[in-house]
């Protein structure tokens, strides 16, 4: 291998480092993203006069998102529990972040992405102020 080669090879190694770099910080999941995740159900309009019972958030877990959306990326599962008065459901929340603000919420996106991911209590829901 020629030094020339060498070094070609070894600049786009680092212009590939520093994509991959770049597009983990770009998607990276923020400290406070329960509060915004909770924000953002709280803003969506009432349907039928339900009320949240209670819900359930999970930490950043990695999930394959697609190619054409950034691959692996780190995701959030929510469960947020209504009560109306046809009966008690249940809303699946599987939300991505991009520059710190979510980026997108897909509500009951499917049982794989959130299958077997562990959840606490999701208190931000019921917090005031």
């Amino acid at each position: 291998m020629t030094t020339r080669t060498f070094g070609l090879l070894s600049a786009a190694l680092a212009l590939m480092a520093s994509s991959v770099w770049a597009a983990e910080e770009q998607y990276r999941v923020p400290p406070n993203y329960a509060q915004l995740i909770a924000q953002h159900v709280l803003g969506k309009p009432a349907v039928g006069g339900v009320k949240i019972l209670n819900g359930t958030i999970s930490q950043p877990i990695e999930r394959f998102m697609g190619i054409v959306n950034g691959g692996m990326r780190p995701v959030v599962c929510a469960h947020v529990t209504y009560e109306s008065r046809f009966g008690d459901f249940t809303v699946e929340h599987l939300v991505t972040f991009e520059n710190g603000r979510i980026e997108r919420s897909v509500n009951d996106a499917g049982a794989i992405w959130c299958a077997g991911v562990s959840e606490r209590p999701f208190r931000e829901l019921f917090k005031k102020g």
